[in-house]
């Protein structure tokens, strides 16, 4: 088995298995202006997964990415992400799924695991299929992240503290 096939083997396993986020959780800002970050790890399996949530401070519920991450301590590597409400419209380029458009879509770990490691790694995730009905806000986006990527909240997530007029 090679490297690549064994992180491929990993990363199944960390998005099949019950995953819980415990907290504390917080948003903070992120590297780009406006740019409001959640990370979390989960805990109670048995490989590293983080999970990633990106909020834009002045699109109250638009614009929300949630993406499930194998930890490893040569990289961080995307599973699957959940793009919600996204400010363009994604085009698929690669696969038997080219030139599926979508929306509110989800990056499913199959479909892009199929297209091999590096294309998954190196071109994040770049199969998306189209999420329908879409979720009408945010708590029901979580809710979906939580059935697809197997994950609870102990505690809850907190609402992204999102503010028009907020400058990060």
């Amino acid at each position: 088995m090679t490297e690549a096939d064994a992180i491929l083997l990993r990363m199944a396993t960390a998005l099949s298995e019950s995953k819980l986020i415990a907290g504390p959780l917080a948003w903070y800002p992120g590297n780009r202006p406006r740019k409001l970050v959640l990370a979390a790890l989960a805990e109670g399996i048995s490989i590293n997964a983080e999970l990633h949530i990106t909020a834009v401070s002045g699109l109250p519920d638009e614009n929300v990415t949630f993406q499930l991450c194998l930890a490893e301590p040569a990289g961080t590597y995307p599973i699957s992400r959940f793009d919600w409400k996204p400010p363009g419209i994604h085009t698929n380029k690669l696969g038997p799924h080219k030139g599926i458009r979508s929306e509110t879509g989800l990056h499913p770990f199959a479909e892009n695991a199929a297209l091999g490691f590096a294309c998954m790694v190196s071109d994040n995730l770049p199969v998306c299929l189209p999420v329908t009905p879409e979720p009408s806000d945010f708590g029901e986006a979580v809710a979906y992240v939580c059935a697809t990527f197997n994950l609870a909240f102990v505690n809850g997530l907190p609402f992204p503290p999102w503010s028009p007029t907020l400058m990060l």
